[in-house]
């Protein structure tokens, strides 16, 4: 059963990466230099609290270049992704929503409360949110796009996916699905 939890989040992170990274490839995005600039520092930040340093290390020391790549990479595809929003009049469904909460709460010692967690604070609530609307374009795009699929063993499938929590990095390796860019697609 845990297997199967696995490889499915696996051929999922897959498959939604492949799609997004798709997605830069193909839509020529002009980056405002003022939303890659919050962006740096949004990480700078997120660097200095995953080394437990929130305290002691101030951000601005961490080289803005360290982020740049990554930081113009997340801006884009946030602008895409909600234009693609508006374009398809996406809303975010509760449903899913509740059934990511619940999926991840599953694996605690008490899941109820880790759901009343998410849903006592909006902060954590609005990520899951911000989540599933994310999976919901990739839904929408895939069912416009001509996707072939591959066929690999468990190993290679766990063993090339990146966590499911991780941000996309540049170098992964190519995912389970091919996802082409359709005539339909935008």
């Amino acid at each position: 059963g845990n297997m199967e939890k696995e490889l499915e989040a696996a051929l999922k992170t897959k498959l939604k990466n492949q799609v997004l990274d798709g997605l830069i490839e193909i839509i020529n995005v002009e980056v405002p230099r003022a939303l890659t600039a919050t962006e740096v520092d949004r990480m700078r930040s997120e660097a200095v609290q995953q080394f437990g340093g929130s305290e002691k290390i101030d951000p601005s020391v961490l080289p803005a270049e360290m982020f740049e790549k990554q930081a113009v990479k997340r801006v884009k595809l946030g602008l895409i992704v909600n234009a693609i929003v508006e374009q398809m009049q996406l809303k975010v469904d509760d449903d899913k929503v509740k059934d990511a909460i619940d999926n991840m709460a599953s694996s605690y010692e008490d899941p109820e409360q880790v759901v009343n967690f998410y849903y006592s604070n909006e902060q954590q609530l609005s990520q899951i949110q911000n989540m599933v609307l994310e999976d919901q374009v990739v839904e929408k795009v895939v069912e416009k796009a001509n996707v072939s699929e591959v066929t690999m063993s468990y190993d290679e499938a766990i063993a090339s996916a990146p966590p499911a929590v991780e941000e996309p990095e540049d170098d992964r390796e190519p995912a389970a699905d091919q996802v082409e860019q359709g005539e339909e697609s935008t």
